[in-house]
């Protein structure tokens, strides 16, 4: 009895102090999906969750140092990302039938016309609604809204019907030829992959690069029906005969998964008509304008511009200017891109390439291409925009006393990844938004300063914790919020805490960060929280590669530990994880340890299996292709050596089909070709005289032509 009395008393008293601590919480909120193996995966460190078409796809929603507090949830999808929560956008958001931290989508669908009843490639994003207390006590401590995760619904459907033979008869000198591959609707979009085989030759090759060829892709500028444009189609320009040959083309689609399924669809036997056209050449028109990829993520991810202009043969007739808008005096002006390390331009000058760069957020780009007195622009090309490393951004945490101003500013909130030569931006290309206590502030709330991207309130005694969320994102892309708590204390307090890091283990790597305080004042027990924050943005397959994480759950006391551990047998890149010690005011400087990549087969490049419908197995063609290959240089060495057998027996002082130097030599100066010396009796037969050298001087050797 005496032993369960002394437990029920250390449960009170427990129960007590968990109630005496009124710290502010780091909260930390997260939405993500859970993978499943040839189904479902989480892309960009978490910023999209891709998943096959009728493939059961579960959401999670986390929210960090919420120990002893009610949690309300409530999920939301809509078509759009835009600078408000989704539950704000009206008619382009749904409220979803979920009510707790994880959300099921079954079957999950894709439509072109994204229908927010029937279509589940969107939006998605959680609300959360935290109370503390019970009964008539019961408060709400805040309303926070999580990042925006993008589902990518992969669908394909394969193109029906066989392959079709379509004959044409074409003038020489005919201005376009346009040959049709329609794609079928897919996600992502199919593409034509168009090969080429000369009339009545077996080999084909690869069109790629023609200066009067082009594939039209997105997006089709010259929309009007007497164009006549499909995307995927062929554009053959200024006919010629050697044009001739039959084209194929097969359609191929790749999953975000990495599956790839690929079939021929259409064979174009293009024929001479035997005519040739002489009527003056059609001016110059605008085809296509194709920006790739659609975000950039590692480092060394590139952006790729391509024009495809038509009734011209690039680096020919026409030629290509790329340009990039610059600032001089105020005014706006293109400047022509000098190609080199950072730019570099291919396909005949049509596609300008270079790698992610955060100062060239915003900038205009144009391609000029110019065909004698014409010339035509292409406008409003730009770089991908550049997403996050990280989805998830570490709690910020500051404080005041009552009255005292207090400002928070973005810089303050974003993570390393963003910064360029040691200057940290604003998300490149992004815009932002904030909340106070589920307020939304902007440069008119009164009270409040919103200058750049800085914000500026005077605290008040009326709360002890304010909460303000800070949330950055690009239209129809992602979005990303991090929660700043701000307390409110009786005194002013500037003790850094300690921090120790640590990783140890094997193949599982365990990062462990203990935070600690030398002492807390007395006006300030109970109030002063001290928590541990992870930043894994350095870590760009953190979601893949992360086993457990402990729960962020802060203290009143004077030390408190977290822990994570990470599969380095799921890393195809260093893994850097950062923590930092941080009491309710400040934040220690941070740590970091690297863990080294330990997943095999990284660069194999082909995640999945290809499927071609109308080929051969990919493993007899290799086996084909090598038993040829031998058999080339089997017969090509029984040439060889019978030939040279022929010449040994038959030279009789004579050189064969050579190309010589006519030489004039004494019998001791004698120079040769490989294998057969060249004296002054040697005869040429056969052979052309390409240069005539006399050495009969002791001249040095002359050079040989």
């Amino acid at each position: 009895m005496r032993a369960i009395l002394f437990t029920v008393v250390l449960l009170l008293a427990a129960r007590t102090s968990e109630q005496a601590c009124s710290r502010c919480r780091t909260f930390d909120l997260w939405l993500g999906c859970q993978t499943e193996e040839n189904k479902v995966i989480s892309l960009y460190n978490g910023h999209k969750c891709a998943a096959v078409e009728n493939s059961n796809v579960n959401l999670n929603c986390t929210l960090g140092d919420a120990d002893g507090l009610t949690l309300e949830y409530q999920w939301f999808k809509s078509s759009k990302v835009g600078g408000q929560s989704l539950a704000s956008m009206g008619s382009d958001a749904k409220q979803i039938n979920c009510s707790s931290a994880s959300c099921s989508l079954n079957e999950v669908k894709y439509s072109s016309e994204a229908n927010l009843e029937e279509h589940d490639s969107l939006f998605y994003q959680c609300v959360v609604t935290v109370k503390e207390g019970s009964g008539e006590t019961v408060k709400t401590v805040g309303t926070f809204y999580s990042n925006v995760l993008a589902m990518d619904v992969q669908k394909y459907e394969a193109p029906v019907g066989e392959m079709t033979s379509v004959p044409h008869s074409v003038d020489v000198g005919t201005a376009e030829v346009k040959l049709s591959c329609p794609l079928p609707d897919t996600n992502p979009p199919s593409t034509a992959v168009w090969s080429y085989a000369k009339d009545g030759e077996s080999n084909s090759s690869s069109i790629s690069d023609r200066a009067n060829m082009m594939v039209v892709q997105n997006t089709i500028i010259s929309t009007e029906a007497k164009f006549g444009y499909t995307e995927g189609m062929l554009v053959i320009m200024n006919f010629k005969a050697e044009d001739v040959g039959v084209y194929k083309c097969s359609i191929r689609h790749e999953t975000l998964l990495g599956v790839v399924n690929q079939k021929d669809v259409a064979s174009h036997v293009v024929a001479s008509s035997g005519i040739t056209q002489t009527s003056v050449s059609e001016g110059l028109r605008i085809v296509s304008k194709v920006q790739n990829p659609a975000l950039l993520f590692n480092d060394t991810d590139t952006t790729t511009l391509t024009c495809l202009g038509s009734n011209l043969i690039a680096g020919e007739t026409a030629q290509h200017y790329w340009q990039k808008a610059e600032s001089v005096n105020g005014v706006i002006v293109y400047k022509n891109i000098t190609t080199g390390a950072d730019f570099q331009v291919s396909n005949h000058g049509r596609s300008l390439t270079f790698t992610k760069d955060y100062s060239l957020a915003g900038t205009t780009f144009r391609c000029q291409i110019q065909k004698g007195v014409d010339s035509i622009l292409i406008n409003d090309f730009h770089q991908a925009p550049i997403i996050p490393k990280s989805g998830y951004i570490p709690t910020g945490v500051q404080c005041g006393t009552t009255n005292s101003s207090v400002t928070a500013s973005v810089d303050e909130l974003l993570t390393a990844d963003v910064s360029k030569t040691g200057v940290v931006q604003v998300l490149a290309g992004s815009s932002y938004y904030w909340k106070i206590d589920n307020t939304d502030i902007n440069k008119f709330s009164e009270g409040y300063t919103v200058s750049s991207s800085s914000l500026q309130w005077t605290t008040t005694g009326n709360e002890q914790c304010h909460y303000l969320q800070n949330f950055k994102y690009i239209d129809n892309l992602y979005s990303v919020q991090q929660i700043m708590a701000v307390s409110v204390l009786p005194e002013e307090y500037k003790t850094v805490p300690s921090l120790e890091m640590t990783e140890s283990g094997g193949d599982i790597a365990t990062i462990t960060c203990t935070a600690t305080l030398d002492s807390i004042p007395d006006a300030l027990q109970d109030k002063l929280g001290l928590s541990v924050l992870f930043d894994v943005g350095g870590c760009v397959e953190y979601t893949t590669a992360v086993v457990e994480v402990s729960e962020n759950i802060g203290t009143c006391d004077k030390t408190v530990t977290r822990w994570m551990k990470i599969d380095k047998k799921q890393l195809c890149s260093e893994c850097v994880v950062k923590c930092a010690a941080a009491t309710s005011c400040i934040a220690s400087v941070e740590k970091s340890v690297t863990i080294p990549a330990g997943k095999e087969n990284c660069n194999s490049g082909q995640t999945g299996a290809i499927t071609d419908e109308n080929s051969f197995p990919g493993w007899g063609i290799a086996l084909i292709l090598i038993v040829v290959i031998l058999g080339v240089i089997f017969i090509s060495a029984i040439f060889f050596y019978t030939y040279m057998q022929r010449q040994q027996n038959n030279s009789d002082g004579k050189i064969l089909g050579a190309t010589v130097i006519k030489v004039t030599a004494e019998e001791d100066k004698i120079y040769s070709i490989p294998n057969k010396p060249v004296t002054k009796d040697t005869k040429v037969e056969n052979a052309e005289i390409i240069k005539t050298i006399n050495l009969t001087d002791d001249s040095d050797t002359p050079d040989m032509p």
